[in-house]
Formats: C-alpha cells, sequence, structure tokens
C-alpha cells in the first residue's frame, strides 16, 4: 500500500450531476462531503463543491425506502454516512482503519445482498474518501468507482464491466487493474492509491457505463474543460441513450496537493501498544508531595528493563475499563502578587544618579563645541580698525601730497620773470620735486572669511560698482573674482 510520508493538503472540485426516476421503493441520493441530498433535488441535481482538506468523503447510492428523502435524513443511513466523515476529518484517523467502517457503511445503506429479479431495480453504493492524498473505495451492487490518469479509465474496484487495457489515444495501459483489491461478499474493495495532481475520480452507477461505454467516457473526458463539464456530458449524453433511468455521476478534479507543516498525530492503535503517549506508570500516589520531598512512589527499579505492554486491538480498547484519573503531582503554588505597573517597582537611585551626570557631561561637551566652532567663524571681527587705520594715513599722505604739489605753482606764479640760476632753484626746491615723484603709501587688505570685491568696494570706495571692483582687480592684475582667505589685496588710491 503507498502511504503518504507527511500529512497532505488535498484541495478537490466535485460535481454531482443527476437525474433521478424515483419509484418501486428504491430512491436515489448523494452524500458530497456533508452535504446529503435535498428535497429539492427529487428529480435532478447539480452541484459543485470545491475545497481543501486533509480528508473528503464521497458517495453515490441507491437505498430501498418507503417514505422516499424524509426517511433517509432521519434513519441509520444517515448515521452511518456522518460518522464516516467525522472519522475522516479527524487527524487521528488513517485511511487502512476506516476502509472496514466504510464496507459497513455501504452495507446500512445498500442493505444485504438479495436475490436480484428481472425488471427491478436493486440498491447499490459507490464511495470513495480520501485521506493525506490517498484513496479508498467501495463499491456494492451497480455502484463503480475509476480513476482517470493520464488519459486512461483505470477501475478502483472489481467489476462485471469489462475495460480495454488502452488509453484515449489506443495506447497500451499496464496494470489497469492494480487498485482493485477484492471481494469480500457483496462488497468490493479497493487498494490504497496515491492521487497525483490532475487526477479524476469518477462514482456513478452501472448504466453510465454500459449505455456510453469506455471510448465515449475516455473523448467525454478528454474533451472537457473541468469535472463540472465532464459531469454534465457524460449524464447528457447517456440520459439520451437511455431516458427514463436514474443516473448520477460524481466527478472529482484533484487540483494541488500539498504537504503540511505539522506533523501527523499517533493513530490510537500505536496510543494503545505504547500504553498511552508517555508510556505506561506503576505506582500510585497515595498522598501529595511537598515542594521539596520526593513521592514516595517506586516507578521503576535502576537497570531493570521495563516489560512491552501488550499490543491491544482497537476493540479491545473501546472496550476497556476507564482509567482512574492519575492524581496531579505538582504542587499548587501560590499567586504571585498583581504587578501594578512601573511605578510599583523599586527605583534605582544609583542608576538615575549615573544617568543625568552623563546627561550633564554631554551637554558641557556639545555647549564648549558650539562655542568653538562659533570663534572659529566669527573670532577675527575685532581686527577691523587696522583697515580703518591705513585709510586715515592713506588721506593725510594724501593731503600732504596735495600741499605739496601746489607749493611749486604758487613760486612760480610769484616769480614769472625772475631769473634764477639753476644751481639755486635746484637746491631750494630738491625735496618737493621727490615728494611728487614718490607714490602713496599703499593700503593693503588681507581677506578674511565672506570677503569679496564688492564688499572690498564699499568698505574702501563707498561705492560697490563694476568700475570700482575692475579698478581693484587692475591693480593687483587679478582676472577672476575668486578670492582666498588671507591674500592680500592693494587698495589703489581714490
Amino acid at each position: 500500500m503507498a502511504k503518504s510520508p507527511h500529512p497532505a493538503l488535498t484541495r478537490l472540485a466535485a460535481t454531482v450531476t443527476a437525474r433521478y426516476f424515483p419509484g418501486n421503493s428504491i430512491f436515489d441520493g448523494y452524500y458530497l462531503d456533508g452535504r446529503l441530498t435535498a428535497r429539492r433535488e427529487h428529480r435532478a441535481c447539480d452541484a459543485t463543491l470545491d475545497r481543501e482538506d486533509r480528508g473528503f468523503f464521497y458517495a453515490a447510492f441507491a437505498h430501498p425506502s418507503s417514505h422516499g428523502q424524509e426517511e433517509l435524513v432521519s434513519s441509520r443511513a444517515h448515521k452511518a454516512l456522518e460518522r464516516i466523515l467525522n472519522d475522516v476529518k479527524q487527524n487521528i484517523r488513517n485511511i487502512d482503519a476506516e476502509i472496514n467502517e466504510l464496507a459497513e457503511c455501504a452495507v446500512e445503506i445498500a442493505g444485504r445482498g438479495s436475490l436480484q429479479h428481472e425488471n427491478a431495480r436493486q440498491p447499490y453504493f459507490a464511495g470513495v474518501m480520501v485521506k493525506d492524498a490517498e484513496l479508498a473505495a467501495i463499491t456494492m451492487g451497480h455502484g463503480c468507482a475509476y480513476l482517470y490518469r493520464n488519459d486512461a479509465l483505470y477501475p478502483l474496484t472489481h467489476d462485471d464491466i469489462t475495460l480495454e487495457p488502452v488509453d484515449y489515444h489506443g495506447k497500451p495501459v499496464l496494470g489497469q487493474d492494480i487498485y482493485c483489491a477484492g471481494v469480500a461478499g457483496t462488497v468490493r474493495y479497493s487498494n490504497i492509491a496515491q492521487l497525483q495532481p490532475d487526477d479524476c475520480v469518477i462514482v456513478c452507477n452501472k448504466e453510465i457505463i454500459t449505455t456510453l461505454g469506455q471510448h465515449e467516457i475516455l473523448r467525454l473526458l478528454y474533451e472537457a474543460e473541468d469535472q463540472s463539464d465532464a459531469a454534465g456530458l457524460i449524464i447528457t449524453a447517456a440520459s439520451a441513450k437511455l431516458p427514463g433511468v436514474p443516473m448520477q455521476i460524481i466527478a472529482c478534479f484533484v487540483e494541488s496537493i500539498r504537504s503540511t507543516d505539522k506533523p501527523a498525530r499517533p493513530t490510537p492503535s500505536r496510543v494503545a501498544a505504547e500504553g498511552g503517549l508517555f508510556g505506561q506508570v506503576t505506582g500510585k500516589f497515595s498522598q501529595p508531595t511537598g515542594k521539596f520531598s520526593q513521592p514516595t512512589g517506586k516507578l521503576s527499579q535502576p537497570g531493570q528493563p521495563s516489560k512491552p505492554a501488550a499490543i491491544k486491538s482497537q476493540d479491545d480498547v473501546a472496550s476497556a475499563a476507564p482509567v482512574e484519573p492519575m492524581p496531579n503531582l505538582i504542587p499548587d503554588e501560590e499567586e504571585t502578587p498583581y504587578d501594578k505597573g512601573y511605578f510599583e517597582r523599586p527605583r534605582d537611585e544609583n542608576g538615575r544618579i549615573r544617568r543625568l551626570a552623563l546627561y550633564m557631561v554631554i551637554t558641557a561637551v556639545t555647549i564648549g563645541a558650539v562655542f568653538a566652532i562659533f570663534n572659529m567663524i566669527f573670532g577675527k571681527d575685532g581686527d577691523t580698525t587696522l583697515p580703518s587705520e591705513t585709510t586715515v594715513q592713506s588721506e593725510t599722505t594724501e593731503e600732504t601730497d596735495e600741499m605739496t604739489i601746489t607749493e611749486p605753482e604758487e613760486t612760480e606764479e610769484t616769480t614769472p620773470e625772475e631769473t634764477t640760476s639753476e644751481e639755486t632753484t635746484a637746491e631750494t626746491t630738491p625735496k618737493p620735486a621727490e615728494t611728487t615723484a614718490a607714490p602713496a603709501q599703499e593700503t593693503i587688505h588681507t581677506v578674511k572669511s565672506g570677503d569679496t570685491f564688492y564688499a572690498i568696494a564699499v568698505k574702501y570706495f563707498g561705492d560697490g560698482s563694476q568700475a570700482t571692483i575692475d579698478k581693484i582687480k587692475d591693480y593687483n592684475s587679478l582676472t577672476s573674482d575668486n578670492l582666498q582667505l588671507g591674500q592680500k589685496i592693494k587698495i589703489p588710491p581714490q
């Protein structure tokens, strides 16, 4: 049997399509993973169910009833169907243990086998269950179950319908009856098959297969877009060829299979064999133990291997007497007082003082750094008196120059006709001539941060026009407007 190593979630899209003609105390119905045939589906039905889960249960059947659908809802057959669904949905149940339960459910619905009368309908049952991406089927009477995979049709149980071992394209198929197990009385069993994506499980009655035939069903399945389209095409074609006969089909398409993160829980048989999840515990504790006292009971002798528990079947475990509850070995501890929050906790004064000291040091360092940066940028503004002094000196020198220049003119006007010797003239006025020729004292400006030619022109000339700026640049033989910190700029005389 194929076994899934880990629990798997399977997404199945199942569609049931049927044409019902009730009569002769035989009523058809279906069970679609918890959904039972409703009263409004007395003549026909078309329903689709798409969900993702670890376990599924689908069945198509015809059951004997004298009151129709109302009796099925309140009968033992409905309870049997619900029991199978609950077992499949539980994580502790596996598909191996559910095969026999499904066979009992089939007998409960279809009844025991009896002699078939000519032209009389007989009850049938065809059911499949899926658990962790594994498939098992049970059929009775005219119920059929098939697996459509790789364009080929594989019977899940042995029936009296002969299929050719070929697929839709006519290619031979090896092991066509590999999923068929055996027959026990009127119940036909299947092996456990591992599902794959894009598989299609078909549950129907025998009349559909015999009416259409293998090749026609393969063609309809190949041309269908999904399981709903396939079920509708098959029922329409079969009803057209055989009108007035009840037919129903359930088509289940495997959309995806993915493994779950959590491992599967141990089965009840394994728990019973090991004596519980934590093994068997011998000895009883008649007195409660203290917090530091040791238990008085004797669990096992050191060095002696424990005896293995006897393996019990599932029926023995279910019928066994209830086990006495094990006493609580852990003493109750006193409840801790309610924590009222941060303000009720003891304060750490030392830590608080350290934090305050650290904040003060950081503040002092920050203030010192800001003060030092301020002095570096604006600390040389006190030297601005030097240019003014040089300006005053230059103005005084200019005035003296003007005075010395005008003196020779007055002497020339007062004595134009006097004929003095060149020697006396040279002796009397040698220094004024030298004074006029000597250049005036230059004013030198040292470039500081933020200085431009415009600021220098406004500072020394009171005019920031382009002509004044060009004058300063020409006087210093400069062509660029860029100044460097500490550069010496000569101020031309006004």
